[in-house]
């Protein structure tokens, strides 16, 4: 009974040795997968018109990238995800572009953060966050032309799902309520 013990303990013991590199790859697959997806979506809402001034501003504000950092990147032709990414690094570690460019970080984003000792997992969710901020702003300058070329007052949110609606409707044009009938008395 002793050694079966034993015998149950060892197996489990290479069992989780042996799975646990497995596990490691698939979340680094999941990683690469996370941040490519992320930061080609960053690169097409570049692309859109005014799009660039959306994307740099939101990385300026969110991990507090200096203006000439992202001109130094803009002039070496870097991607807007690539920019993205060395933002949170930079936000995260302090090195600036340069340094981070000279140690090849986007070549191998997840060896450099386990050398750097960073949260794979944090940086792909900053990343996700930063994305959804910039459409976010995206729409929202939607909005903002089209309540401008209807000459739509802000009105105060309805909820239950009216607000996108009611944010491209011109409540003024709709007419006044009529009576349908009307009643007289005779004196």
């Amino acid at each position: 009974m002793f050694t079966l013990r034993r015998q149950a303990i060892l197996v489990a013991l290479i069992s989780v040795l042996t799975v646990s590199p497995l596990l490691a790859e698939a979340t680094r697959a999941e990683f690469d997968t996370r941040m490519n997806t992320t930061m080609a979506k960053l690169n097409a809402e570049a692309a859109m018109p005014a799009g660039a001034g959306i994307v740099g501003e939101s990385i300026r504000r969110e991990y507090d990238a200096p203006v000439e950092e992202l001109q130094w990147a803009l002039d070496r032709g870097l991607s807007w995800g690539s920019i993205a990414t060395l933002a949170y690094i930079r936000a995260t570690t302090g090195e600036d572009f340069a340094a981070l460019e000279g140690a090849a970080v986007e070549k191998d984003l997840w060896a450099y953060a386990e050398k750097a000792g960073m949260n794979a997992d944090k940086m792909a969710a900053s990343m996700s966050r930063l994305l959804k901020r910039v459409e976010e702003e995206r729409n929202t300058r939607i909005f903002e032309k089209v309540r401008a070329s209807r000459r739509v007052s802000r009105m105060p949110d309805l909820g239950s799902g009216f607000g996108l609606l009611q944010e491209t409707l011109d409540f003024r044009r709709l007419e006044a309520p009529r009576p349908t009938k009307i009643h007289t008395t005779n004196p």
